[in-house]
């Protein structure tokens, strides 16, 4: 299935990737790898974003984030908490 998508669509879906990026990125900082193993480290940062992502997300979007998040940032996630970990037991 094809999808036409308008320019200001576009830049839409550039804009709430941009943001999911930086919280992501912003989580991985402030939440220690090594706290964890890498399924419950994916799930923590998942909720990081969702928890600022949107103040007041439904629970049908919450899961949707949850969702985005360890599907589309999983292999960064789980390379960063690799790398972290290497790091702690050179």
């Amino acid at each position: 299935m094809k999808y036409i998508i308008t320019e200001s669509q576009s830049l839409f879906l550039k804009r709430r990737i941009n943001q999911m990026d930086k919280l992501v990125s912003i989580a991985m900082q402030q939440v220690d790898p090594i706290d964890y193993n890498y399924r419950d480290y994916a799930e923590e940062i998942a909720w990081q974003v969702a928890d600022s992502y949107e103040p007041k997300l439904g629970k049908d979007e919450l899961a949707e984030v949850l969702d985005f998040v360890k599907d589309y940032y999983g292999k960064q996630i789980k390379n960063y908490h690799i790398k972290r970990n290497e790091l702690l037991y050179e």
